[in-house]
């Protein structure tokens, strides 16, 4: 919301240097955010006794008022009362924002090691999930636990936490992901016992965890593993339904479209500066288990597809690949799998497609 009361599309940003900038959309070509929370405050730094030239490059910052102390890791912009913010920080902190105002409300302190992660109940507006490295995922009323940190519910985990998300089908459950791979489901209102089930779903660390506002069940796991697999997670149980390489390096962070016209849409990014689209109903198993509405014939070329896949957006951007690959054992690939495609003109798909060696990044 903008101080004016009317709505807008705003992005919020956390940086390294303790501050959260916000930028409005609707702005083309801006040059600065229109809030900054925390961070430096220039006027006091500016103010402040110098202590000789030596000192004065050692000194400390002076912060804002209800600043973070250190990098901001996790944010999330609450759903119902969209002019509030949740940060989570390096400082073991979580804290709530009035963006307009650029003024912290609350300051949580239940954690007791980084904040690495945390996402607001998408229906109960006082409702927050959060999730750190001392190993712990909380579920917490937010006024409770600014009065009293001890008032968060807490469920331990295996290995410091990477990513939490609440089921948006099933207001009582939540998910978690580790670095060591591990995702688990959690009943809200069991506090600290064990989980309705495990997946073992990645080798490397899981950074990344979406689940279809749109599609019940589909759930999508991403990680360091430079892979991003789908799953069905309906009736409590987890199984496994397709995965790939997004070619955009170690995956960071994944996001199901909420329009229902696009919901088979998965956007991808990851540490090679890259963003992947993926149209996941192109996999025949989220066909088979999912209400698609797409028949089985608009894919008959799919094995060609199958074959390109892991190099279909390499082809089409300079540049090294995340697996650092030379260009002509890049082409060499290719060009075995154009061979295998006949007739030839197959591997000239329309447009957006999917089909062959396309350089939408779907699939």
């Amino acid at each position: 919301a903008r101080q004016s009361g009317g709505a807008g599309s705003f992005a919020a940003i956390g940086t390294m240097d303790t501050e959260i900038e916000v930028w409005d959309l609707d702005c083309i070509d801006s040059m600065v955010p229109v809030a900054v929370l925390g961070g430096v405050d220039e006027d006091a730094q500016a103010s402040a006794p110098s202590k000789g030239k030596k000192k004065k490059k050692k000194a400390n910052k002076v912060l804002k008022a209800g600043s973070h102390k250190d990098a901001v890791l996790g944010l999330s912009w609450h759903q119902l009362q969209r002019h509030v913010l949740a940060t989570a920080s390096a400082d073991k902190t979580v804290k709530i924002w009035d963006v307009p105002r650029e003024a912290c409300l609350h300051t949580l302190t239940h954690h007791t090691d980084k904040v690495q992660t945390l996402q607001w109940h998408p229906t109960d507006a006082a409702v927050l999930l959060s999730g750190g490295f001392d190993r712990h995922a909380a579920v917490l009323d937010v006024r409770a636990t600014a009065a009293d940190w001890r008032a968060a519910a807490k469920w331990e985990v295996a290995a410091d936490i990477e990513n939490v998300v609440w089921d948006p089908h099933n207001a009582q459950q939540f998910l978690v992901s580790t670095d060591a791979g591990v995702v688990t489901c959690h009943d809200a209102r069991q506090q600290g016992q064990g989980p309705l089930f495990t997946i073992g779903a990645h080798s490397e660390a899981c950074t990344g965890l979406a689940l279809s506002p749109v599609v019940p069940g589909l759930l999508a796991t991403a990680s360091l593993d430079k892979t991003v697999k789908l799953w069905d997670i309906r009736g409590n149980q987890a199984d496994y339904v397709t995965s790939r390489g997004m070619d955009v390096g170690q995956v960071f962070t994944i996001s199901f479209c909420a329009d229902p016209a696009s919901a088979f849409t998965l956007a991808v990014g990851g540490k090679d500066a890259q963003v992947a689209v993926w149209d996941v109903v192109s996999s025949a198993g989220v066909r088979a288990l999912f209400p698609t509405g797409r028949a089985d014939e608009e894919f008959q070329d799919e094995s060609v597809e199958k074959e390109l896949e892991v190099d279909k957006m390499t082809i089409s951007r300079a540049g090294k690949d995340s697996d650092d690959e030379s260009d002509e054992e890049e082409e060499a690939l290719v060009q075995q799998a154009e061979r295998k495609a006949a007739p030839p003109a197959m591997a000239k798909s329309k447009p957006g497609t999917g089909k062959a060696a396309g350089a939408k990044g779907k699939g």
